[in-house]
């Protein structure tokens, strides 16, 4: 095909020399093939998966954090919510079981954190005999409890977010203090050598 569109247009053209010459011997022409260059390392790429990497890790580390942070506190709620929902529609009373559960989503809060101090002590002192007593405990007394604990999760809740101004004005103190004094060990340990 190629050999058949060059001779056209070597008919086509006006005869000299050089298209002659052409026209007439191109399976002896010598083509300039390059070589293709040998294959190297793609920083880029390496780069790429590197970030990317980071990049994965770091948002399992976020999720991390929210699941320990908020996660928890909401699936308490919810457990609690769908608890009471629970009791109101039961008309037998086994309030060993059911002070039980109650005992556990206490443990798990007390366990995790999710609960003031002051909270924590009230519950534990009224949650305890309901479970690990002989008598049985009465469906007010589990409600009550139930109403106490959703509002020791709520309280902690409140505390955690009045406190965060606070909490993060003391990180930016305890940040500006160790960047002073590392500049300061930094401006010492110079002159110490220059001098």
């Amino acid at each position: 095909m190629l050999y058949s569109s060059l001779s056209l247009a070597a008919q086509v053209a006006s005869p000299s020399a050089e298209n002659v010459a052409t026209s007439q011997e191109p399976a002896t022409q010598l083509i300039d093939i390059e070589l293709p260059p040998q294959p190297g390392t793609n920083w880029w790429l390496g780069l790429e998966i590197g970030l990317a990497i980071v990049a994965v890790i770091v948002l399992l580390a976020l999720l991390y954090w929210l699941r320990n942070r908020y996660w928890r506190s909401f699936h308490l709620r919810w457990q609690l919510k769908s608890m009471s929902k629970q009791w109101a529609s039961l008309s037998t009373n086994n309030s060993r079981e059911e002070a039980l559960k109650l005992y556990q989503i206490f443990d798990n809060a007390q366990r995790h954190q999710l609960l003031l101090e002051k909270d924590a002590i009230v519950l534990k002192e009224t949650l305890e005999p309901m479970c690990f007593s002989q008598n049985n405990a009465s469906r007010e007394t589990l409600v009550s409890a139930l109403s106490t604990l959703k509002q020791a999760l709520a309280d902690y809740e409140k505390h955690k977010l009045k406190s965060l101004p606070g909490n993060l004005a003391q990180r930016l103190r305890k940040a500006v203090h160790y960047g002073m004094t590392r500049l300061q060990q930094s401006k010492t340990h110079r002159g110490q050598n220059h001098g």
